[in-house]
Order: C-alpha cells, then structure tokens, then sequence
C-alpha cells in the first residue's frame, strides 16, 4: 500500500516519515517511528494515529505537551499543513495526492528529479535506508536490525554512493520529490 501522508521534521534534526494507515509513536525514544532528538521530548511523547481520510495526534502524557498550530494539543485531528512542536522540534504533517485537497484545487506539482530507474541496492541496503528515511540514527537502525553501528555506517555509504549524494539531507530531499521511489 503507497503512503498516504508524510511527516516532515522541520526543525531539531532531520526526519522523514511517510505514513500509511497505522499508528506512529513520536519521541526521542530509539523505539519511536520518528526519533526526535530534543532533550524537551518525552521518550514516547506522542502518536500519529493515520486512516483514510483522518489523521489525529495523541499527546502521550508527556512531560512538556505537544503543540499543533500553536495550541495545546492532547488530541487533535490533523490538517494538511499542520505544524506540529515536539520540545525544540517542529514537524509538518501533509496528506499525499489530491486526497490532501478539495476536488476542485489542483495538487501542487513537486519538482522531479531526472526521471530514471532507482539504484539497486541490495535487501540489507534497503532496510538501512528505510531506517534512515523514518529518521532513525545509525545506532538505532542497527539496534532495530540487530547489525553493528559499523556495518550500518558500510551500507550507508554505499546507498549515498548509489543516489551520488553525500548527506541525509540530500537523501531525503531526493524522497520529498519522488516518494514512491522506495516503496
């Protein structure tokens, strides 16, 4: 199944985590779908509960609350645009397609990348970069896949070679412009 929205971390590190109808824990935890890495961030701060057409954060009790626009927020439905402050980070919360907008407002185009095949990259690799994609650090891809920080560093290389890029920030740029690429 294609995701049907994404959550963009903004501020406070670098994320990306594009969500399919399921639930998504948010916080600095190394269980969390989205690792934020605020100190302000409860270890389990919030949950991003995702079904076709509604999207609703939950505060988890957490030490510092959660705001979405600017208000308070224990639980509140989502908003295509939605800005969401977790401690010192800010996300984005933004529906995919022209489910995000009225049938009459066209979807935004986004800018392509050259269109071409996506490299091959082996399954390991693959895991890895899902790792990377949903926000996770080297050492909590390689808790979660049970491989040491090393080899995760190896693979890491290696898909920043096949992309020809040099950073996660341009990982994750080149996945805002064609997130079906790694589906």
């Amino acid at each position: 199944m294609k995701p049907i929205a994404r959550l963009v971390l903004r501020t406070g590190g670098e994320g990306l985590l594009f969500l399919r109808p399921g639930r998504y824990v948010i916080g600095r935890g190394s269980d969390c779908d989205l690792i934020l890495p605020s100190e302000r961030a409860s270890r389990r701060h919030a949950a991003l509960e995702v079904a076709d057409g509604t999207a609703t954060l939950v505060d988890l009790a957490s030490r510092n609350g959660t705001l979405v626009d600017g208000e308070s927020a224990e639980r509140t439905a989502l908003r295509h645009g939605a800005i969401i402050e977790i401690g010192d980070s800010v996300c984005v919360f933004e529906w995919l397609g022209a489910a995000a907008f009225g049938d009459d407002i066209p979807t935004p185009s986004v800018p392509s990348i050259a269109a071409s095949e996506p490299p091959a990259l082996t399954p390991a690799e693959r895991r890895v970069l899902t790792g990377l994609l949903g926000g996770l650090a080297e050492k909590a891809i390689g808790s979660k896949l049970a491989i040491s920080q090393h080899t995760v560093h190896s693979h890491v290389k290696r898909i920043y070679a096949a992309y020809g890029i040099n950073s996660r920030s341009e990982l994750l740029a080149k996945f805002i412009a064609r997130p079906s690429e790694w589906q």
